[in-house]
């Protein structure tokens, strides 16, 4: 497939993550990393509790001290109060814009209510502190989206919502956790992914050795839209105005 891809010139990219017959080819070049993790939920319960860094097991107990709880949400108006937290931490941590909310309408009809995934929403106080989006393909779930709000994260509420993904997994017959891609320089992300007992595994971006397929347009593009991002992300700009820009342009990042 690929000497035909190359003999077109097709423009190739390649995420690589369980087979490294694409890294050793010669053709291809690695032009970025990132880490995946993920955990084999075959053991019981228990055991994999057992499995957990201490730093887990400790952290759980407090946000459950604390008074988080933990349910799944079960309305679009929860749904949208997580996009909100989502749009926040990818404008002002990030410096990124947020997928469509639309977007996260379509999980939700056809993903969530179809019973093939969850959204767990961690309040405090009756306050919405934190969400992670889950998504069951076969018997995968997929750790999709968080977001949480950067005062409460001494209560560890993201703790609790593993924990209580894995139970929730397990008992709807799931055979793997899936924490999917964390950059290679989000040491903060990897260590939190790391202290549930996962395995890790490097993921290599790959492309054509020759170049081919990338042009001067394309370069004068990705530059317009990072100046553009980067202007909609502004803390001045209104976060309704950064919604609707993300709402704009996201396409074009495809």
């Amino acid at each position: 497939m690929l000497e035909m891809l190359l003999a077109h010139g097709i423009p190739v990219s390649i995420r690589c993550v369980h087979s490294d017959i694409p890294r050793l080819d010669a053709r291809l070049i690695e032009t970025k990393r990132a880490r995946w993790h993920g955990l084999d939920l075959r053991s019981e319960i228990g055991t994999l509790w057992e499995k957990f860094d201490g730093a887990a097991r400790r952290t759980i107990r407090t946000a459950e001290r604390e008074g988080v709880t933990i349910r799944a949400a079960n309305s679009k108006e929860d749904l949208r109060s997580f996009y909100e937290l989502h749009l926040h931490v990818r404008k002002y941590k990030y410096r990124l814009l947020a997928q469509p909310f639309r977007f996260f309408e379509n999980l939700w009809e056809y993903f969530i209510q179809d019973g093939r995934g969850f959204l767990l929403l961690a309040y405090y106080k009756g306050q919405i502190i934190a969400g992670t989006m889950f998504l069951r393909w076969k018997e995968t779930l997929y750790y999709k989206f968080n977001a949480s709000l950067p005062e409460y994260l001494s209560k560890r509420p993201n703790d609790l919502i593993i924990w209580e993904s894995i139970v929730r997994a397990k008992q709807a017959g799931c055979s793997e956790l899936d924490f999917g891609l964390s950059d290679w320089e989000q040491e903060g992300l990897i260590q939190f992914k790391r202290k549930f007992g996962s395995t890790e595994k490097v993921i290599s971006f790959l492309t054509r050795a020759d170049g081919v397929g990338t042009t001067e347009r394309h370069k004068v593009i990705r530059g317009m839209l990072s100046n553009l991002t980067a202007s909609l992300v502004e803390p001045e700009v209104p976060d309704r105005e950064t919604e609707r820009g993300g709402d704009l342009l996201y396409q074009l990042f495809a």
